[in-house]
């Protein structure tokens, strides 16, 4: 299922980025890729049973996730939690909110891959995350779809 506040829809760049994020939701969490039945997760949470290992989602969380002995719980919704691993590691988000927990980076960094200009290619976190997007032909090609149906390609910034 999928809803979106229309109240801010005056505000294209707004709604478009919200509704990639949304999509990327979507994209991560089908039925192929959760165990609806599992409540003990060795993977990640994903809301309503856990990750499959070789979802895209829980490889996304064992490269990027796994390193932070500070990470928040698989099921953080807490802004305030959310802000002070953002604060610890800020080059490593595209914005505070995704550090909320790895769906919401994941969702938040396609949004970012998708609608923002392309990143500088440096060796930083943030562009390791936009490679793995781009070393999957799902995620690459809806990218190359949302910009050109939104005529984001050449855009230099916001």
């Amino acid at each position: 299922m999928f809803a979106a506040n229309l109240a801010y829809a005056d505000d294209r760049d707004l709604l478009l980025t919200t509704l990639v994020h949304e999509y990327a939701h979507m994209l991560s969490l089908g039925a192929d890729d959760t165990d609806a039945s599992a409540v003990d997760c060795d993977t990640e949470w994903a809301g309503a049973g856990c990750l499959l290992p070789g979802s895209d989602l829980q490889r996304f969380a064992d490269r990027f996730w796994s390193g932070y002995t500070d990470a928040p719980a698989r099921d953080n919704v807490d802004a305030d939690v959310a802000w002070d691993v953002y604060q610890a590691h800020e080059e490593d988000f595209v914005s505070d909110y995704a550090a909320t927990n790895v769906s919401e980076d994941f969702a938040e960094t396609f949004a970012t891959y998708v609608v923002e200009p392309d990143v500088d290619a440096t060796d930083s976190v943030v562009a390791r995350k936009f490679a793995f997007f781009d070393a999957l032909p799902e995620y690459a090609s809806a990218r190359d779809r949302i910009r050109s149906e939104f005529a984001l390609e050449g855009r230099t910034g916001w």
